[in-house]
């Protein structure tokens, strides 16, 4: 064995390292405390957990963290660390419990409003990508940027209605006369 080889690390290893570099960076050293609460948990994949993710990617529930294995292990280090922080901000924001009543009235919308505004925060932290790097299907219009997640759900429900809107004046040109 050469002394340059090495066993790829574990994904448990992936994100310690991640937690360490973010709790050390001036960007997101504030996340430290937060980063510390809770549970990590690997789920589905080659991980010895074979609890399926209750979502394919990774998730909240405001206090602990839930990673995909084989999602995680095929992000690079960079995009790895933004999926912890965008983790550990829904819990700084505490998006699970003040805006419950919009999960419980259109979770699908509640998810990308509050995706938003995450997103538009750590990119606001980190401009440059030095530390972080959005992972491909990430939302984040900077229209949203400095808003709330309510404020931004209730944008997101009027489009949907304008859009359900106007499908039914293409589907019925006439108006139902």
């Amino acid at each position: 064995m050469s002394l340059t080889s090495f066993d790829p690390l574990t994904l448990d290893q992936r994100l310690s390292r991640c937690h360490v570099k973010l709790m050390n960076s001036s960007e997101f050293i504030a996340l430290g405390g937060v980063m510390m609460t809770g549970d990590r948990k690997i789920v589905g994949g080659g991980h010895p957990n074979t609890a399926p993710c209750p979502v394919p990617t990774a998730m909240t529930d405001g206090y602990h963290v839930w990673y995909d294995h084989d999602f995680c292990m095929k992000l690079p280090e960079k995009q790895l660390a933004f999926i912890v922080v965008h983790e550990n901000f829904h819990k700084v924001y505490r998006h699970m419990q003040t805006w419950k009543h919009l999960w419980e009235r259109d979770a699908r919308t509640a998810n990308i409003a509050c995706d938003h505004v995450v997103n538009n925060a750590i990119l606001e932290a980190d401009p440059d990508g030095r530390l972080v790097e959005m992972p491909e299907g990430g939302v984040c219009d900077p229209k949203y940027r400095g808003w709330d997640a309510g404020a931004v759900f209730r944008d997101l429900q009027q489009q949907k209605n304008q859009q359900q809107q106007q499908q039914q004046q293409q589907q019925d040109p006439t108006g139902g006369d």
